[in-house]
């Protein structure tokens, strides 16, 4: 004998299978389960609610006239629904207890309210009433519901994640085909299967032409991708490390060319860093070149331009300061003093343009002189005697180049080089600290240590000191007078002697810079002359 519930259940399960295993044409298939529930049981109408937030919306209602019939109830019905929001069991409505108000409104002489979930989500109601014409709900009524709601939660569940996961698939395609930068993805069996607009325009092909590809079947009239793809190493290479900045020209319509920046990486997903493709970026480097030069330019007559009156208010003060138009006040002295100051680091500045503009022009000359090391770094050292004196600080000096040792540099240069790095020290060391000068001969080089017990370098600049006009985060702090190029100026002269510049830090606890400068076999340790 077939109980209750079950011969219920029977007609119901092609509809309920249907809706779990398709999403599409949501509405017919609750329409489908409404029908048999309604022809199958004691149950007249039905609701489903969604739950937004703190409050609920009626989303389907069957049959459809039931609209029409209590529109004027619907914001009542809206209200009543607010009753049930933190509700996770099924409830049986009645006239006199639970949801009468409900069943009032919805002219209905009881009824079951159930809370459609899965996973524990609740994402709205389902309520079914009756008119007790055929009877009230009765326990096999709300069984078989709750296996209705069980349905429709797993159905929207299934829509609202694949809802969010094509959302997220949108708004990924979005960003990428808005880069500025060109994109390129090949898959792990090297096909492509990304190219953005940027990189369609940069290498002159469509996407359709080459999608699905590999490196050796893309024909061989798609130059740029080809001169892209052979401009970089394997994907087997790149996959052990990165590849960042290779420069190539593109060929453009109309005779134009563009100068691209190649970065190549494989993304990876998961905890063990699966590879998930071959990623190239492609980077305009054109219009940063041009601006770039403009700005060059700029600097470079900017700075001439400064060159003339600041020499004239350096002589006019100097004049001043000497007396030599007429006896001045100690108070007047101290405030011309100060003038003088300004105007000889404004010098210094205009001086650091000029100098940086020329290394980039390659208008940075050199003079190559056969030097005696240890009488170099000898009158260097005096000179930042008094300096130190001045800041209060202890300069310590170790030089321990044989004073036979011949070297070919450029002694004003090599000079500035250094001097740059010792300014720093004594501006960036708190009185009372020490500045150490260190040089000796380590393998064929000339070694010079250069350290203090200052402010140190952050972490987090350190990648980016040699840069042109960067300051660390903590000397800006400081509001300390600098120009952000020195370190620039010291990584091009130590690099056009061949040589390397590199240094320690720890914030805090002061820096140290060592400067390398190689000796070629001519330049070798030997005898000075008598």
């Amino acid at each position: 004998m077939t109980d209750p519930q079950t011969s219920v259940l029977l007609p119901l399960y092609p509809a309920l299978l249907a809706c779990v295993n398709d999403t599409q044409d949501t509405q017919k298939k609750w329409e489908a389960i409404a029908t048999i529930l309604i022809n199958q049981s004691c149950i007249t109408s039905v609701f489903i609610t969604r739950k937004i937030g703190t409050s609920h919306e009626i989303i389907f209602t069957f049959p459809h006239p039931l609209l029409a019939i209590h529109a004027n109830a619907l914001p009542a019905i809206h209200a009543e629904f607010q009753v049930f929001l933190t509700q996770t069991q099924s409830i049986l409505l009645t006239p006199k207890g639970e949801g009468a108000k409900l069943l009032e409104l919805t002219h209905a002489q009881a009824g079951i309210i159930a809370p459609i979930q899965f996973q524990k989500n609740i994402f709205g109601y389902y309520v079914a009433v009756c008119d007790g014409s055929r009877g009230i709900p009765s326990e096999y009524d709300t069984a078989l519901i709750e296996s209705i709601t069980l349905v429709i939660g797993a159905q929207l569940f299934t829509s609202d994640t694949s809802t969010k996961v094509r959302e997220a698939q949108d708004k990924t395609q979005a960003i990428i085909e808005s880069l500025v930068d060109g994109l390129l993805l090949f898959d792990s069996n090297e096909r492509v299967v990304i190219m953005n607009p940027t990189a369609s325009d940069m290498c002159d092909t469509p996407l359709e032409k080459v999608i699905g590809l590999t490196p050796d079947a893309i024909p061989s009239y798609q130059k740029n991708l080809l001169a892209i793809i052979h401009a970089l190493p394997s994907f087997r290479e790149v996959l052990a490390k990165p590849i960042q900045h290779i420069m190539i020209d593109l060929a453009q319509p109309y005779s134009r060319s563009l100068e691209i920046s190649l970065s190549a990486m494989f993304p990876s997903i998961g905890e063990k860093k699966t590879p998930v493709g071959y990623l190239i970026t492609l980077r305009d480097m054109t219009k940063e070149k041009v601006v770039d030069q403009m700005k060059s330019e700029f600097v470079s007559v900017a700075s001439h331009q400064l060159r003339t009156p600041l020499a004239a208010i350096k002589w006019s003060l100097q004049m001043l300061k000497n007396g030599d138009l007429g006896k001045i006040t100690t108070e007047q002295l101290e405030f011309i003093s100060k003038c003088f100051d300004s105007n000889e680091r404004m010098i210094k500045l205009v001086n650091d343009l000029l100098n940086v503009s020329r290394i980039e022009e390659g208008l940075f000359a050199y003079t190559f002189e056969t030097t005696d090391a240890h009488a170099f770094m000898e009158s260097l050292i005096e000179e930042n005697t008094i300096m130190a004196q001045q800041k209060s600080l202890t300069l310590e000096r170790y030089n321990d180049i044989p004073n036979t040792t011949l070297i070919k540099i450029d002694t004003d240069k090599l000079r500035m080089a250094i001097q740059n790095i010792l300014d720093n020290a004594f501006k960036y060391t708190p009185a009372g600290g020490r500045v150490i000068v260190r040089a000796e001969l380590k393998q064929d080089a000339l070694e010079i240590k250069l350290s203090d017990t200052g402010v140190g370098i952050p972490d987090a600049n350190k990648d980016k000191i040699f840069s042109k006009f960067f300051r660390a985060s903590n000397v800006v702090k400081m509001q300390t007078e600098g120009s952000g190029l020195g370190l620039f100026i010291v990584k091009s002269i130590v690099e056009r002697h061949h040589g390397s510049v590199e240094f320690y830090s720890e914030e805090g606890h002061g820096t140290t810079f060592t400067i390398t400068i190689p000796l070629h076999p001519e330049t070798a340790p030997q005898p000075l002359p008598s």
